[in-house]
């Protein structure tokens, strides 16, 4: 495992391009859980087309391969006495998030590479605090931690600076604060 490369120490070697605008070979994409390679394929483009959401591809320069996606839209939590984070003022029980609906790494690059959900958190903080700030006040990125998929998956979002909220439905919801540090 330690001889993947850190995909933060090499983030000049990637672009990131909206689903819509990109010439790499989606179909060529292959996530160790088939749901999320359906999803890119095919569920994604919908999305886009009925502005659902905004799918982002992560495409290695050298050969336009997508190593990783994610998709975003709006979203809120609801948080309680037990689960709102110490910065939010006791009479507020809802944050508004940059939710991330779906988010899935390229077997090879999950192979190749590590830190890749820590780079996409860094990813969506420039883009809230350099372009979404402007016009909401969003303090937060959400998920539910897809465990079904990947019993993993919520230690690995727990590493790039998430914290679980409880559940919405039978997944954890979890938020990670935009302005700290991973």
């Amino acid at each position: 495992m330690s001889s993947r490369i850190d995909i933060v120490a090499c983030a000049q070697d990637f672009s990131v391009v909206f689903l819509q605008n990109t010439k790499a070979d989606v179909q060529s994409f292959s996530s160790e859980y088939p749901t999320y390679t359906y999803f890119l394929q095919k569920i994604a483009p919908l999305y886009e087309e009925a502005k659902i959401t905004r799918t982002y591809l992560i495409v290695r320069k050298s050969d336009s391969k997508i190593i990783a996606y994610f998709t975003i839209m709006p979203g809120s939590v609801t948080v309680g006495n037990k689960t709102r984070p110490a910065e939010v003022p006791e009479k507020v029980d809802e944050l508004g998030t940059l939710h991330i609906h779906h988010l899935a790494a390229d077997k090879y690059a999950v192979e190749q590479y590590r830190h890749i959900v820590k780079y996409i958190v860094l990813l969506l903080r420039n883009l809230i605090i350099n372009h979404v700030s402007t016009y909401l006040n969003i303090s937060y990125i959400s998920l539910d931690a897809d465990i079904n998929e990947n019993p993993d998956i919520e230690d690995i979002y727990e590493n790039a600076g998430f914290k679980a909220l409880g559940y919405k439905g039978e997944l954890p919801s979890m938020i990670c604060p935009v302005y700290s540090n991973i």
